[in-house]
């Protein structure tokens, strides 16, 4: 009967059919190995290498037998107590993880799901390390260590920062490393991703699944939420009737922290502001008709809560910084002495440069395309131009 079998490269394993019919009962694992079979108390040491066994008869022993998994040296027993051992010269294999264990998600909604990874190890570990990374930004939002590990590595993440704030909505990485406790070899290294949910909704995303959607309003009056399918394109649609075709849409972001992206919608001089699925949350200002652009730019100062821009006659851009309640605060002058003059169109693109803070982007008359990099406080840097002719589009957004 076989008592151990061992790939001695995946640590654990079994033989193929062919090669167990000649050595007895066990498991099949496809993979060289190293084993040990004990019969007529004799201890039978078993190089397997593809289809070829050696047989090796080490002694008369007693039943009672320790194999090194790194190497395939032998300790066993005789009479009388007495202990032998069988070096093969192999050499000894680096740390790694034959088997593991990684959700592939962590929800932060109302039946939250945290995201747990755990690591067995073919060796003790001296220390280890588990970062959670966004890889848009390359920033990371969690850290996990540990000391000497004997047999596995366990970490977890909730998807929330130290102070229980929200991170945004898709992608991120993990990556462990842990170094050898015998100091041989090279460091473990795995990685892998995990997609948040429920969390802070993503610029323009109405669908929560991290990625941007598109607001639309058809000639009969349609508004539809379109979202973005991956993939580079859109699939699907959520569709409201019964607007009036001069309304006039603006996506803006979280207006009052409840983790959804709201649209505010500009009809004559009012501004009102819906929730998803287009339902009425309530009117936010009259006396927007002095404004010839209005348009959210997502979360300037790094409440968490979306912003809105506007621009007025005199070519000066306002801030209103939204709040928890719903609302917008009172405006605050963020560029004026004529910055929108010759000036056609603005859009609140996000994060732009990977910097983690929201970005705008402007049209001059001559097609030429503008950046004004976030500062994270509410501000921006000064203009850049990142393009050319860009005077042929009738409208960005």
């Amino acid at each position: 009967m076989v008592v151990s079998i061992l790939d001695r490269a995946l640590r654990a394993g079994v033989l193929p059919p062919s090669l167990l019919k000649s050595l007895g009962e066990g498991i099949s694992w496809p993979g060289s190995a190293v084993f040990v079979l004990p019969w007529e108390c004799v201890a039978h040491v078993h190089d397997v290498s593809g289809a070829t066994v050696v047989r090796e008869n080490v002694a008369t022993a007693h039943g009672l037998f320790s194999l090194d998994v790194r190497t395939g040296d032998l300790a066993y027993t005789l009479g009388k107590g007495d202990v032998r051992g069988l070096c093969r010269g192999l050499p000894a294999l680096p740390l790694n993880s034959p088997c593991s264990v990684v959700g592939p998600t962590v929800e932060t909604d109302a039946t939250p799901v945290v995201w747990r990874g755990e690591w067995w190890l073919n060796e003790p570990a001296a220390d280890w390390t588990v970062t959670i990374k966004d890889p848009l930004t390359g920033r990371v939002v969690s850290t996990q260590t540990g000391g000497r590990a004997e047999y596995s590595i366990a970490a977890s993440w909730n998807g929330r920062a130290a102070d229980g704030t929200y991170f945004s909505n898709g992608g991120y990485t993990w990556t462990l490393t842990a170094r050898p406790a015998d100091g041989q070899g090279v460091d473990l290294v795995a990685s892998g991703s995990v997609t948040l949910t429920g969390g802070a909704p993503v610029h323009r995303d109405h669908g929560g699944d991290g990625i941007g959607d598109l607001v639309s309003l058809s000639s009969s009056g349609a508004f539809a939420y379109r979202y973005g399918n991956r993939a580079g394109g859109f699939s699907g649609a959520t569709t409201g009737s019964g607007w009036p075709t001069t309304a006039v849409a603006v996506p803006f972001g979280d207006l009052n922290g409840d983790r959804c992206n709201d649209v505010l919608v500009r009809l004559g001089g009012e501004l009102r502001a819906y929730r998803p699925g287009l339902k009425a949350r309530g009117r936010i200002g009259t006396n927007w008709k002095a404004y010839r652009s209005v348009f959210g730019a997502g979360d300037l100062n790094g409440d968490g809560i979306g912003e809105l821009l506007a621009v007025d006659g005199a070519n000066s851009l306002w801030r209103y910084e939204g709040t928890a309640a719903g609302t917008v605060k009172s405006r605050a002058l963020v560029f004026g002495n004529n910055w929108a003059t010759g000036r056609n169109v603005f859009v609140g693109v996000d994060d732009l440069n990977k910097d983690g803070k929201a970005d705008l982007v402007s049209r001059n008359a001559a097609g030429d395309l503008l950046r004004n990099s976030g500062s994270g406080v509410g501000s921006f840097g000064s203009t850049v131009k990142i393009g050319t002719g860009w005077q042929g589009y009738k409208g960005l957004f």
